[in-house]
């Protein structure tokens, strides 16, 4: 039995059981293990061949790169960002710009994530995606930008994925090498201080 076939038949037993009027947490959980024990605990086993410490990439789990750097690249250019051909080094000083903008949320104590609203000029920031909005408009997420730390990273990452896409890298397999060399190299390597 796979994990996808055992969670459908805990949704299942889960909602013959809430219709028990004997219903709570306690019971529900003991009736579940009395009833389907012996399948979870071969189903916690089998999981544990793909949850081990070592296993790094797994062939089970492709991370698709690739075919998120073309979609990205596409993106990019129905947006016009390469109406003319752009440098190695242009792209790499964009690159260095969103990580140097990550570092300033960093510096500034922003969340990780938050939303920006753009509706007017105030640019207030909203709490989360789904809260009201700090300029009491209540617009929805449309008007929200994204910022923080981690969509800086995002960026640095589309960035380099739309490069990946403009010119034809393998960056699944650029990784993966990268990957497995890194493992063979010693402990702090190199003699550097960072």
């Amino acid at each position: 039995m796979n994990l996808e076939e055992l969670l459908k038949m805990k949704k299942k037993y889960e909602q013959d059981f809430i219709f028990n009027e004997d219903y709570d947490d306690t019971h529900y959980l003991d009736a579940f293990i009395e009833k389907y024990g012996e399948t979870l605990y071969e189903a916690m086993k089998e999981l544990e061949k793909y949850l081990t410490r070592d296993a790094v990439m797994k062939p089970e789990v492709e991370i698709m790169l690739n075919e998120l750097a073309k979609e990205v690249h596409q993106n990019a250019v129905a947006h016009g960002w390469w109406e003319e051909e752009r440098s190695f080094g242009e792209i790499i000083a964009l690159c260095h710009s969103e990580l140097s903008e990550a570092l300033e949320e960093y510096r500034n104590d922003k969340p990780i994530i938050y939303f920006e609203c753009n509706f007017h000029d105030t640019r207030a920031a909203c709490p989360d995606k789904y809260d009201g909005c700090q300029c009491g408009l209540n617009l929805g997420c449309n008007q929200r930008k994204p910022e923080g730390i981690a969509i800086e990273l995002a960026d640095c990452i589309i960035r380099i994925l739309d490069y990946c896409g403009y010119v034809g890298i393998d960056i699944e397999e650029a990784i993966k090498v990268k990957h497995e060399y890194n493992k063979t190299r010693p402990y702090k390597h190199g003699g550097k201080v960072i």
